[in-house]
């Protein structure tokens, strides 16, 4: 059998196509093969890992942190009715004193002359009604007359009680058992009438610390609520008390409430007037909130947020929440967050609504309550 040069080109270009045909549908297959792995990894790629947290509403209400000077409850300022010369001053500073006890005296001689004076027209005066009474009787003086010398003794009587009242005042007595805090004069000055001589701290009145609060804090305190106090002198020691005033109107130029605070007694250390401590106020009322790490809130505009929380599809769908307070590295909210839902923390800053994600960790409530309580 013979085949012609023509017969065997037409073989050869049948062939050649063939392997054409062959080259493109493998070709094709594989192409195909490597769209499906990449479209597997990238799907595989596309779902992130991310942590959550369980929401557990509780009562709850952001400790209020101040910081104010420590002062006696009751100080009274002490000075000499009189003016003059300062005979002594018998305590000074820092001294604990008794009741009634002698402080300072002024120099008494132009006092006690005046006393003198004054006892002395009373005598006579006295004498002069006297004598006037009997020539009354006699009807050598007129009633009129005997009834002036009467009101000139009224008179120089009431100057003798007040010559007797500045003598008496020309001493300075402790009113009340307590402690000096403040001494303004020396011996030997020579100071005018209601001039203030000391300071003196009544310590059974015990201690106080007066702060300002704003109103969006101190609409959450009322009276009697828990206090606990810092000094630096005693860094590791807490100090109790309570709040015992709350002012009912804002002061005119800063617009906050003033508050005081009052201090348990105190036996084991020596406080001082002056003293800055920093102040840890326990609100009464409570807000009903849930306490979430900070890397949950994936936007903030105060006081409105987003969160993601997790679907049954493993899918995340953003949540708007209301933000109430910052504590340490978590953040108080409520909202459109319900009991028992999942929400995103770790990983919730890189999700969009609907993306799919891939649960590697899971804090519980008594996780969160530890690590709220530490950072607290």
């Amino acid at each position: 059998m013979t085949f012609n040069k023509t017969d065997k080109n037409q073989r050869m270009r049948n062939l050649h196509s063939l392997r054409v045909a062959l080259g493109y549908t493998l070709l094709g297959g594989f192409l195909a093969l490597t769209s499906q792995l990449a479209s597997a990894v990238s799907s595989e790629q596309s779902i992130r890992p991310v942590e959550v947290a369980t929401v557990h509403y509780q009562q709850a209400a952001r400790p209020i942190s101040i910081s104010a000077l420590l002062a006696y409850k009751s100080t009274q300022k002490l000075a000499f009715k009189v003016g003059g010369p300062v005979a002594n001053i018998l305590v000074e500073e820092g001294d604990a004193v008794e009741k009634g006890q002698i402080l300072a005296v002024l120099d008494t001689e132009e006092v006690q002359a005046r006393v003198g004076e004054a006892e002395a027209r009373f005598d006579n005066a006295q004498r002069n009604v006297e004598r006037l009474k009997k020539l009354y009787k006699k009807n050598v003086v007129s009633l009129d007359q005997l009834q002036d010398a009467e009101t000139e003794l009224d008179v120089v009587e009431s100057q003798l009680r007040v010559a007797r009242f500045n003598l008496r005042y020309s001493s300075i007595k402790a009113p009340a058992a307590g402690r000096i805090v403040r001494r303004m004069v020396e011996a030997g000055e020579l100071i005018a009438p209601n001039q203030v001589v000391f300071a003196l701290a009544d310590e059974s009145r015990g201690w106080i610390m007066r702060t300002a609060l704003s109103d969006r804090k101190v609409v959450l305190i009322r009276h009697n609520d828990p206090v606990s106090v810092r000094f630096d002198p005693w860094p590791l020691q807490a100090f109790t008390g309570k709040v015992s005033e709350i002012s009912e109107a804002a002061e005119e130029r800063s617009g906050l409430f003033e508050v005081e605070i009052a201090l348990d007694p105190v036996s084991d250390v020596r406080l001082r007037d002056g003293y800055v401590g920093r102040i840890r106020i326990e609100p009464s009322q409570k807000e009903r909130v849930v306490k979430l790490p900070s890397l949950a809130l994936v936007s903030a505009m105060s006081p409105m947020g987003v969160v993601y929380v997790l679907n049954d599809d493993n899918t995340v769908s953003a949540r708007q929440i209301r933000t109430h307070y910052l504590e340490g590295s978590f953040v108080a909210v409520s909202g459109d967050v319900k009991e028992g839902e999942s929400v995103v923390t770790t990983g919730a800053a890189f999700l969009h609504d609907g993306d799919k994600v891939r649960v590697v960790g899971r804090r519980t409530k008594p996780e969160l309550a530890d690590l709220a309580d530490k950072e607290g």
